[in-house]
């Protein structure tokens, strides 16, 4: 399939670190396999959304078009982006359209540790690559289905005020790149997502943890 642009032309993208990070070409092969690859012209190509949720995380305290212009303007090719700026429901649309899957495996393949030896405080003795693995909760749209999907915190009255999401995740020290995380309902025990992630530890890491992870096993 050819690659999406203006008028056919193949886009030529220059976003720094992020175009580095997660190269175009993987960026399309993923949206081929998870066939999320847009069919025809739109404003918000599936590649542009799929960047554009990255930098929504890098560029948290601004607006969602005000991240998209950022983002547009380091695109170039043969001709200048045409178009107007996508409304807030075009985005959204592009977002639904896009969904999870292309995302999470765009996580899992590019998303490693990164601590050079000049991090001093990325390693122990000078040979353990510290990792540390823990907890926490996400709060959601108070919304009926996440609610169902979800779940909320008991409270001793009424209800909690959302639905809320439970994520462990190892992380690097010295950097703080998650580089394998696990979400669930809320109900779902933290020692039951950790073991869904053990498998990203590798030879050389020294894993921390909190007595929430004891025992063995």
């Amino acid at each position: 399939m050819a690659r999406e642009g203006v008028a056919g032309v193949a886009p030529v993208i220059d976003l720094g670190s992020m175009s580095s990070a997660f190269p175009l070409a993987e960026v399309e092969r993923i949206l081929e396999q998870t066939g999320r690859m847009s069919l025809r012209e739109r404003k918000l190509p599936a590649y542009v959304m799929t960047y554009l949720v990255i930098a929504l995380g890098l560029m948290a305290s601004e607006g969602t078009r005000e991240v998209l212009r950022h983002l547009l303007d380091r695109f170039r090719g043969s001709q200048k982006w045409q178009g107007k700026l996508a409304s807030e429901a075009a985005i959204t649309k592009s977002r639904q359209r896009l969904g999870v899957e292309p995302l999470r495996r765009l996580y899992e393949a590019f998303v490693r540790p990164i601590a050079t030896r000049a991090i001093k405080s990325a390693w122990f003795a000078e040979q353990w690559r510290v990792v540390s693995l823990d907890g926490t909760t996400l709060c959601t749209l108070d919304t009926a289905e996440n609610e169902k999907r979800f779940g909320r915190p008991a409270a001793s009255r009424g209800r909690s005020a959302w639905p809320q999401v439970r994520l462990v995740a190892l992380l690097e020290n010295g950097t703080r790149v998650l580089f394998a995380a696990a979400l669930d309902a809320y109900r779902v025990a933290e020692a039951v997502l950790a073991r869904r992630i053990l498998g990203r530890l590798e030879p050389g890491m020294l894993c921390l943890a909190d007595r929430g992870f004891y025992s063995y096993s």
